[in-house]
């Protein structure tokens, strides 16, 4: 699930219509690579999706919402030692939420996937986003990397 914050920040900065259509790219995509990736059937796949985009929109609408109250508290000049605590408790609590939120769906993807399949999600998920974020690395400034595609080292080392 690590695409939930990237995914986040980039649908701040484009318009309504342009992020629903990032995001159904974007979400196509992943089911493509997943499908591949878990080799999953197409009753699997007509099962399975809908459950799946339900937990992200879940675990997004989470993260979003703790971003605005992240920034909510930065914009802030007159926040008091109470609110930093109760906003750094909702930070920490993410995690946790987010882990409910999968596990709720972990016994339904139980009924669809097999052990194997549902054992392979993590990883595939991990490969998907490591996927994306190289691609995105690619997309950068040519400034911004070296010829191997690796950020500049610091001159001062």
């Amino acid at each position: 699930m690590g695409l939930q914050l990237w995914t986040a920040m980039a649908q701040r900065q484009l318009s309504e219509e342009d992020r629903q259509r990032w995001t159904q790219k974007m979400r196509q995509y992943k089911h493509d690579f997943l499908i591949k990736e878990l080799d999953l059937t197409r009753e699997q796949q007509n099962e399975f999706f809908p459950l799946y985009d339900a937990m992200e929109d879940e675990v997004n609408s989470l993260t979003i919402q703790t971003r605005e109250l992240e920034s909510k508290i930065a914009a802030s000049e007159r926040t008091s030692d109470v609110e930093y605590s109760s906003a750094a408790r909702t930070f920490f609590e993410q995690k946790g939420k987010e882990a409910e939120i999968e596990m709720m769906y972990f016994e339904k993807f139980e009924k669809i996937l097999t052990p194997r399949q549902l054992f392979k999600l993590r990883a595939a998920e991990r490969h998907f986003t490591g996927r994306v974020l190289r691609h995105h690395g690619r997309l950068r400034a040519p400034a911004d990397r070296d010829s191997g595609g690796r950020p500049p080292r610091d001159s001062r080392r």
